[in-house]
């Protein structure tokens, strides 16, 4: 009897040094692998026209590291995905209002709401008050 259980209890550390061997030793995700990449929304001054609009877009498509911008007009505001390795925020924000003439400032955005679901300390409070017998 003590055999078997020394010789599951060798099969169950190798199966478990596999398991956490495969789990760590995998190749990066390509997400892990790629550089990351900031959104910022810049509100204008004026709605621009067609022309400051397409002038704005033809000026950051050719700044390095700006991945993809957005102008819309409607709205008064300018998307922007850059690397920030690459494209400094104050830079783009120069060429921006270089580019339509306009006045450009970061969109603030109001505050979201708080999460409705419990923290896991409230989760573990009710949990330990749940199965108190006394």
């Amino acid at each position: 009897m003590k055999a078997f259980i020394k010789k599951s209890a060798i099969v169950l550390a190798a199966c478990f040094g596999v398991l956490f061997l495969y789990a760590n030793l995998r190749p990066a995700s390509l997400t892990e692998s790629l550089d990351p990449v900031h959104l910022k929304i810049f509100s204008l001054s004026a709605a621009p026209d067609a022309v400051r609009s397409e002038s704005i877009t033809t000026a950051l498509r050719r700044t390095p590291g700006v991945t993809a911008c957005s102008v819309n007009a409607a709205a008064r505001t300018v998307s922007v995905t850059f690397h920030p390795a690459e494209g400094r925020e104050e830079i783009i924000t120069e060429l921006i209002a270089a580019a339509g003439d306009l006045e450009v400032a970061e969109k603030t955005f109001p505050p979201t709401p708080v999460c409705p679901v419990p923290p896991l300390s409230a989760l573990k409070n009710q949990l330990l008050n749940a199965l108190k017998i006394f």
